[in-house]
């Protein structure tokens, strides 16, 4: 029997009335969410940040903390992009985040603007595995 759907709002790492909506049954954020929008070098010159693969906008959330850039999600999968709207909204942070629905292999032809930093947080899956084998000269 396949588990229900369940939302579920909790306190986003004791910051100060942040909050973030989360599935059961999808993917949550963990501390390797907050180490790469930790990791993210952000100066003065930065003024648009994409997220690639924003999942529940997790990354975005975190990044408002630490920048007044404008900040844009991208991601393919319609629960995900859903629950990032959300969580946006229930932050009241929509004049500095945007959440785009649509794949990242279409980007050229999906955003019209250039971004000063680029971040995401990709799936184990995506990345290649490393061979086993010695490296021989």
């Amino acid at each position: 029997m396949k588990k229900k759907a369940e939302e579920v709002i909790i306190d986003f790492l004791n910051i100060p009335n942040m909050k973030i909506v989360q599935r059961n049954d999808h993917f949550n954020f963990s501390l390797d969410t907050v180490l790469i929008a930790n990791f993210l070098t952000i100066n003065r010159s930065t003024k648009m940040i994409l997220d690639m693969g924003t999942g529940n906008g997790a990354i975005p959330l975190l990044l408002s903390k630490r920048t007044t850039a404008n900040i844009t999600g991208i991601e393919i999968q319609e629960v995900s992009v859903q629950l990032a709207k959300k969580n946006i909204e229930i932050n009241n942070l929509q004049k500095q985040i945007k959440i785009v629905s649509g794949d990242i292999k279409a980007m050229e032809e999906i955003f019209n603007e250039k971004f000063d930093a680029i971040v995401t947080n990709p799936l184990a899956t995506a990345v290649p595995k490393l061979s086993a084998s010695p490296i021989t000269a």
